[in-house]
């Protein structure tokens, strides 16, 4: 695969865990990916200038965008999409982007296995440990039982899999 993934995600614990499962699930992908914190939601709006000059630097990079919604509500999950991809439609960026919603959020994914603790100011999360229940957690039985994980393995695949089809057609 000759183009590299670029996961925008909301924090470092998401950075964390998304690192540690996407080697998981495709090996081959290690040194080829790169996970950005990007903060709330606030903060995805930034990332644009980013991937602009991303995709100027390097035009094979792709983008998978993983934003919790935080809701269940479809229209709202809507809105939200829509206030990502409006700007990329707009800047001729959309096919370089993917977009995951995680409902309600990320660490959804680590099914029970590691309760985040609400964060109080100055303290620092567990990443150690929150390492380790990503990388034990069943890939086939989050995959069976959580949506959004699946949509993720699937968006993922797609992309590996458009990736070599253009490096036969190149050959």
């Amino acid at each position: 695969m000759k183009g590299k993934i670029v996961f925008m995600v909301e924090n470092d614990v998401d950075q964390v865990i998304v690192e540690t499962l996407v080697k998981r699930l495709v090996p081959s992908l290690s040194g080829r990916f790169r996970t950005v914190p990007m903060g709330t939601l606030a903060g995805f709006s930034v990332a644009y200038i980013g991937v602009i000059e991303l995709l100027r630097k390097y035009p094979n990079y792709r983008f998978l965008v993983l934003f919790d919604t935080n809701t269940t509500d479809v229209y709202e999950i809507e809105s939200l999409q829509n206030l990502f991809a409006d700007p990329m439609k707009r800047y001729g960026l959309f096919e370089y982007v993917t977009f995951c919603p995680i409902i309600p959020n990320l660490n959804s994914w680590l099914l029970g296995k590691y309760q985040l603790p609400v964060k109080q100011f100055g303290q620092k999360f567990d990443f150690h440990t929150i390492k380790q229940v990503a990388g034990r957690i069943d890939l086939t039985v989050l995959k069976q039982e959580n949506a959004n994980f699946r949509r993720f393995a699937e968006a993922l695949q797609s992309y590996i899999q458009q990736q070599d089809l253009h490096l036969k057609k190149a050959a």
